[in-house]
């Protein structure tokens, strides 16, 4: 099956959304900020709803000015950006913690002794930015409730239901 795709990036400061057409190149984009909170002590989350909205849309606004249907959607990220939620219901049980977020240093500090081992298993140095330590701090402060995953399952999920 070829036609149009939906292709959107889920970004930091907004979504951007943008229809191509294998035969005319882009032909409907669209975009929708998002407004991380910059806290002190180096914490940036984001509300996950605002996250899902953006996507809806940017999405809309980009099918609104093809005028056609896509075929298929990619969804890129902020690869390192997580949160809790409920995978029954899709509802988020926290805040998206954002990969500027430097809450899980402390993981990081308890972890210092198997850095070497850590970046030898994962190819990744011990650091919070990394999604796993950020999962790890939400698991431990946070909640034990529900699964904690990047944003892209999260959206995945919402999106499709799957």
């Amino acid at each position: 099956m070829t036609g149009p795709v939906l292709a959107v990036d889920q970004g930091t400061s907004g979504t951007k959304a943008l229809v191509v057409c294998p035969e005319r190149g882009v032909i409907g984009a669209g975009f929708a900020e998002v407004r991380p909170r910059h806290l002190s002590g180096g914490l940036v989350e984001v509300d996950p709803e605002e996250l899902y909205a953006s996507v809806v849309e940017a999405g809309r606004r980009a099918l609104t000015e093809a005028r056609e249907p896509v075929v298929a959607l990619g969804l890129a990220n902020q690869g390192e950006t997580v949160l809790a939620w409920d995978p029954a219901t899709g509802r988020p049980l926290t805040d998206a913690l954002v990969w500027q977020d430097r809450r899980a240093e402390s993981v990081c500090e308890e972890l210092a002794p198997y850095a070497d081992e850590l970046r030898e298993l994962t190819g990744l140095p011990l650091d919070p930015y990394f999604a796993a330590p950020k999962m790890a701090w939400i698991r431990c402060h946070l909640t034990r409730e529900g699964v904690v995953t990047t944003t892209d399952a999260w959206l995945v999920h919402r999106l499709t239901g799957a």
